[in-house]
């Protein structure tokens, strides 16, 4: 807590965290992370033409910077069908800051 103020964050770390017989570690591969970082950080480059036709639903917390306006062009090429939604007040982990509100998008989306 000291080094992590945030609880959710912290709760997503320990998901990671195994207790074994030398005592705690990382169940993650953290060397093929840094490996490559670069990679799973980026996007492809995905060829013009190329793109998924029917409704697709994303969702974003508004306190979260991992769809950014410069980031719509890209997305309603790809996804012309897209619907965004925000979730005011949720961060990146919206489903976790704000289930219900996620449950309702959904729902309201496959009403459509």
């Amino acid at each position: 807590a000291e080094t992590i103020a945030d609880p959710a964050i912290r709760a997503f770390l320990a998901q990671n965290v195994v207790s074994g017989p030398e005592g705690f570690s990382w169940a993650i591969n953290l060397d093929a992370i840094e490996r490559h970082a670069e990679t799973i950080l980026g996007f492809p480059e995905v060829p013009p033409g190329r793109r998924f036709e029917k409704p697709t639903l994303f969702i974003a917390g508004g306190r979260s910077d991992y769809i950014q306006p410069r980031h719509r062009e890209e997305i309603e090429r790809l996804f012309p069908a897209a619907v965004i939604e925000v979730i005011d007040g949720a961060g990146h982990w919206v489903h976790a800051d704000a289930p219900q509100a996620v449950v309702d998008a959904v729902e309201r989306f496959l009403a459509a």
